[in-house]
């Protein structure tokens, strides 16, 4: 058990999920960049569902390295290091920001190694089955939800068949069939729209399109495709 946990907050929000859920520590320190400052609100109330005693800090952009490591070189002289027992998580495309961290905060290194599971020096730990984010809870971390086999975010509403979690991604399957009449112009664009809030590695979709966008749309879609969308053609 750790006193406290330092973690930076990337566009998958799976990492932080589990670790607001993992019991490893009492408190909880979150960074994160200004272009993510719009994630924070969710966050911050799924750490009050969850009973967790978490602030959250932002750091400059990615743009200014120099910037980072001068703001966590500060922010060490507003820390209490003392008998304080902390962690740093490390998780894929946050090594610049724990690079800082690791420099400018005495802290053992937390590894988010494979889905729902930690390992730090002494233990490894893995989320329970019934202590592993919820589809809802995944949505909501970005301000999704699930109506009546629509996602919801505002004025964005996608269609979709399926909506589940899979080796610790969201794992979304689109109705690509009823964006013709009923939904914005493209079902490619859809995804395109909620990999802004979950990073093309918190997520993938697949996208069932029928024979007639096969017919008209097929060599366009093949040249926009994000890395992590798979067409799926109705025969």
């Amino acid at each position: 058990m750790f006193n406290q946990i330092y973690s930076m907050i990337g566009h998958s929000p799976m990492p932080q999920l589990s670790l607001l859920k993992s019991g490893i520590s009492e408190n909880y320190t979150l960074f994160h960049t200004p272009d993510l400052v719009d994630f924070v609100p969710y966050l911050v109330e799924f750490s009050e569902r969850n009973n967790q005693n978490t602030t959250f800090h932002q750091i400059p952009s990615l743009d200014s390295p120099s910037e980072i490591i001068t703001w966590f070189k500060s922010f060490q002289k507003t820390t209490n290091s003392g008998n304080v027992k902390s962690g740093i998580m490390v998780t894929q495309g946050t090594l610049l920001q724990v690079g800082a961290m690791v420099q400018h905060l005495e802290s053992d290194l937390v590894s988010f190694i494979t889905p729902f599971t930690f390992h730090t020096d002494s233990r490894i730990l893995k989320l329970d089955k019934e202590n592993q984010p919820t589809i809802s809870e995944f949505l909501a971390s970005r301000g999704w939800e699930l109506d009546d086999g629509t996602l919801v975010k505002g004025q964005d509403k996608i269609p979709v068949i399926s909506v589940e979690i899979l080796n610790g991604i969201g794992k979304i399957t689109i109705d690509g069939r009823r964006f013709i009449e009923d939904f914005m112009h493209s079902p490619i664009s859809a995804c395109s729209r909620i990999n802004q809030d979950f990073g093309v590695n918190g997520i993938a979709f697949d996208v069932i399109l029928n024979e007639k966008q096969k017919k008209r749309k097929k060599g366009r879609m093949e040249r926009t495709l994000p890395k992590n969308v798979y067409i799926k053609w109705e025969k």
